[in-house]
């Protein structure tokens, strides 16, 4: 048998590479977004004419220039352009194409200013010496200015959303006339 011979060695022992934990920083949980307060709509302008729905039988017919220009120079004062969005609008109205001796005027209102209590008893302020009569159309309160005697018109005044509503009849057009019209106009726009 043959033996073979097996040198052992010793040497100090080797240093071993341990790896130790070090501390790293753990992720932090992002912040949860809160989310912003969402801002409640302000009222749109709606422009004037838009108020000047389609009726059965009626028709809306653009004044002449000059009587359109007497409309913006009556209304162009420093007072009230402060408290309209935009021009006022003028239409006449037929009915089945013949005189409904009936013209509007719409008057749009700064969101601000539609918004105040009263603002239909402000825009007729000082407007005649006779106590308008007050009426109920369509749900709004409307109020009636007789005809005076130097003037050949009466007057029909409401307030709805962002707007003043100044109708004009002359031509001995009747107050139901034009009650029963603002009536179908107020339901148009409801």
């Amino acid at each position: 048998m043959a033996l073979a011979l097996v040198t052992i060695t010793c040497s100090p022992p080797q240093a071993v590479v341990v790896a130790t934990p070090t501390a790293t920083a753990s992720p932090t949980p992002s912040p949860t977004p809160t989310p912003s307060p969402t801002p409640s709509p302000s009222p749109t302008v709606e422009p004037a004419i838009s108020y000047l729905k389609t009726l059965t039988n009626f028709e809306w017919v653009i004044p002449p220039p000059e009587l359109d220009a007497v409309l913006i120079s009556a209304f162009d004062k420093p007072e009230l352009t402060a408290v309209f969005s935009e021009q006022p609008v003028l239409r006449l109205v037929t009915r089945r194409g013949e005189n409904a001796s009936i013209a509007i005027v719409v008057l749009p209102l700064k969101a601000s200013y539609a918004a105040l209590p009263n603002v239909l008893d402000a825009m007729v302020q000082g407007y005649s010496t006779n106590k308008p009569q007050e009426l109920t159309i369509g749900s709004r309160r409307a109020l009636y200015f007789k005809e005076e005697a130097k003037y050949n018109f009466k007057s029909l005044v409401w307030a709805h959303r962002s707007f003043v509503l100044w109708m004009y009849g002359y031509n001995a057009v009747s107050i139901e006339a034009m009650s029963d019209f603002s009536a179908q106009l107020i339901a148009a726009n409801q």
